[in-house]
């Protein structure tokens, strides 16, 4: 999933769908307005995905909810994060399954 948003920043050409998404306990959570092929790029090398994402207005929340206090999670010093200010609330452009495996 990718948020309307995005898809207009980035210029990319969308095509028609019709597809509508259920979350818990099938309450509709909207009908997309589009679908997009797209190319991500890791931020920390050379790897890449090509996604196939439906377009929604949103695809959550501004998370993590919270401002969390990053001091406990001693295991995450010293890596290179795709989101550095991951501890801060803030908007979610793309959601990606965990299915997706980049390419190098």
């Amino acid at each position: 999933m990718v948020t309307e948003k995005c898809a207009n920043a980035l210029g990319l050409k969308r095509q028609h769908s019709r597809v509508t998404v259920s979350g818990i306990s099938s309450s509709s959570v909207g009908q997309a307005r589009g679908e997009v092929q797209v190319k991500l790029h890791s931020t920390v090398n050379k790897a890449s995905i090509d996604i196939h994402a439906l377009v929604f207005p949103k695809v959550t929340g501004i998370l993590p909810k919270y401002n969390c206090d990053r001091q406990p999670w001693t295991h995450l010093e010293g890596l290179q994060l795709a989101d550095p200010s991951y501890f801060e609330p803030g908007p979610v452009d793309v959601l990606l399954g965990a299915d997706y495996t980049a390419q190098s």
